[in-house]
């Protein structure tokens, strides 16, 4: 069983080695400028996204906070608010409020943005890994 998954493993990182550069010359990139508690207990996050000029994109923001020993509070937006825009090649700014299972708290917090990007052939999702944001 180990073997199993070792091949596959090692299959997976094959195929992102062959496959990266037909993908990066697609995606684009997401960066989060950013974080600040909002009325209410929302969180309040901006940031740009840069793709491919013609195709078309819709992405989605998450926050995460920790509240002691109890299991996180989560909340998500996307962005934009309707339609999907058409990439321009140049970064383009987005702005969400995210709204939690319960108010989010001064604190650390952790946020990722993620997007789809569609030209006409195909999609693929461009992603940020989770950033360690302080709310004040």
């Amino acid at each position: 069983m180990k073997r199993l998954v070792l091949l596959s493993v090692g299959a997976l990182m094959l195929a992102a080695i062959v496959f990266a550069p037909a993908a990066m010359a697609q995606e684009g990139q997401i960066d989060i400028t950013s974080v600040t508690l909002g009325t209410g207990g929302t969180v309040d996050v901006s940031g740009t996204i840069q793709c491919t000029a013609g195709a078309q994109y819709s992405g989605e923001v998450v926050v995460r906070q920790t509240t002691g020993n109890r299991p996180f509070n989560r909340g998500a937006d996307f962005f934009p608010q309707a339609g999907f825009p058409t990439c321009t090649g140049e970064p383009e700014t987005f702005n969400v409020t995210v709204v939690g299972g319960k108010p989010f708290k001064k604190g650390t917090v952790l946020v990722n943005a993620a997007a789809q990007v569609c030209d006409t052939d195909s999609c693929t999702i461009i992603e940020t890994p989770f950033e360690e944001f302080r709310l004040r």
